[in-house]
This record gives C-alpha cells, sequence and structure tokens, in this order.
C-alpha cells in the first residue's frame, strides 16, 4: 500500500453534512475526528484519508462492506458509510465517549483486574458475535477497543478476512500476532482469542509489556505463556484461563470467542 498523508482539519470545517468538533486520539494516521450531523444533535466519529491509492481505496470499501454484515452490536462500532469530499474520503462511524485502552494503559501504567477482565469479556462477546457472521477481526491489540465507562467497543475491521474478500497474506500487529499467522496460515476464530489474550495480558502487566524483549516481532514464536506464570499483575485465579487463551498451539486454546468469554465472566465473579 501507498503512504497514506497525514490530514489536518479544524473545528468548523465541513464535510459533506459534518461539521468538525475536534481531532480525538493521537497523531496517527489516518486522522480521526469527531463531528455533528449538521442540522441534528447527533455526532460521528470520523476516519479521514487524504490521497487513497487502489488499493487503500479497495480496503476503505471492504470496512464499510463488514460494518454492514455486522450492522449494529453493543460490543462493535457500527460503520455507516464511506464519503468522498474534494481528495478526502472518510469513514462514518457511531461516536463513542471514552478512550482506546491503549491510552488507558499508557496514562494508568495498567488496568486494574476486574476492569480489564470486564472489557476483554465486552470484546469477546463482540468478537463472537462476528465470528457468527463469518468475519475474523485479525488485528485485535489494545489500541483498537475503546471503552466508554460501562462497556467496550471493538473497531477497525480493515484488516478483517471476511466472505467475499479475497486473503490477504500475514496481516496483524506486533506482538499480538498470533504465531500460526507468520506462517500465512488461513485464520480462524482462535487467533483472534489469542490477540484478545494479549490485549489482557498489556492491560494487566503495563505499558512496559509492550516495550519487553518477550513482546517479540511480528514472525517470533513469543512465550506469553511463561509471562503469565511469572507476572505477579496476573490474579491467581486468571491464570490458567489466560494461559490457554495465549497458548502458541491453536488447537489448545478456547475453541470460540464465546467460550472465551464465558471462562472470564467465571473468573470475574471470583474477583
Amino acid at each position: 500500500m501507498g503512504r497514506v498523508m497525514k490530514t489536518q482539519l479544524y473545528p468548523g470545517t465541513r464535510l459533506g453534512l459534518y461539521e468538525i468538533v475536534s481531532a480525538q486520539g493521537n497523531e496517527g494516521v489516518p486522522s480521526v475526528y469527531k463531528a455533528k450531523r449538521v442540522g441534528s444533535d447527533d455526532y460521528f466519529a470520523l476516519k479521514v484519508h487524504s490521497k487513497c491509492s487502489f488499493e487503500e481505496l479497495k480496503a476503505l470499501h471492504k470496512e464499510v462492506a463488514v460494518g454492514r454484515t455486522l450492522g449494529n452490536h453493543p460490543n462493535i462500532v457500527s460503520v455507516h458509510g464511506l464519503e468522498k469530499e474534494a481528495d478526502l474520503f472518510y469513514l462514518v462511524m457511531d461516536f463513542v465517549y471514552g478512550q482506546s485502552v491503549d491510552d488507558i494503559v499508557n496514562e494508568e501504567k495498567a488496568v486494574p483486574p476486574k476492569l480489564a477482565l470486564a472489557i476483554a469479556r465486552d470484546v469477546a462477546a463482540g468478537l463472537d458475535y462476528a465470528h457468527g457472521k463469518g468475519i475474523i477481526h485479525r488485528d485485535v491489540k489494545s489500541a483498537n477497543i475503546l471503552f466508554d465507562g460501562n462497556k467496550a467497543l471493538l473497531f477497525d475491521f480493515g484488516l478483517a478476512h471476511a466472505p467475499g474478500f479475497p486473503p490477504n497474506g500475514v496481516v496483524g500487529s506486533i506482538g499480538f500476532i498470533p504465531p500460526e499467522y507468520s506462517y500465512d496460515v488461513k485464520p480462524d476464530v482462535r487467533g483472534d482469542v489469542y490477540s484478545l489474550g494479549v490485549a489482557i495480558l498489556h492491560m494487566l502487566a503495563g505499558a512496559d509489556f509492550v516495550r519487553s524483549p518477550e513482546f517479540g516481532s511480528i514472525h517470533n514464536k513469543r512465550d506469553y505463556k511463561a509471562i503469565v506464570s511469572k507476572t505477579r499483575a496476573v490474579p491467581g485465579v486468571l491464570r490458567t484461563v489466560l494461559l490457554k487463551a495465549v497458548d502458541a498451539e491453536p488447537d489448545n486454546r478456547y475453541k470460540s470467542a464465546g467460550e472465551f468469554a464465558e471462562a472470564l465472566e467465571r473468573v470475574l465473579k471470583k474477583i
């Protein structure tokens, strides 16, 4: 893919039916903005891309198609469509009043176990729903999880494996990608279970976890089971559950995100 240009929009800027209110999150690319639909009190999130290549535009259309397939779920951020204004393309999504789990970890250093498990349980429920629609996220990570103070929502299905779209090789984020994906195997639901397990580790162990040697490169098998066993931040009642989720062998993991969600719920009741 070509390089996506950083786009800077200011409060009051009009994009089609929307007026920019504020920039969201960090300085990453593409830009995400809170926007108000003109003539209403409805707010949306706009993910803005500038000078899209053909491949990038195909990926955006794929994200819209996946969003339509998913529809509405309390633990998934809904995508409403793709719009164009001049040379800007922008995805229109639900606006979530909250922040990403990655930002929470960076600000708080770590997430309390009970909250971390509640967030993971919500995400597992969203994943189980998506998997039932034939969609595998393939990029589950802390930065793609939002928490609004009451519940967690998963977003950014841009790399998803979905019906009607050809596979696009090894994808994912360093440290969170399941080891088997390094060999370009066909993705399945157990890969998302693994990545969510790593996100739990990140929440509990804190920001230093992603900078540790064990976090590894995208092509290395990480021994997260050893980290689970020795990290004091992981509650004893959670160890068995987390060890199963981050097992390097897919056959040893939870067979579904729903099964993982049920296991997390049982642990939550013990904390």
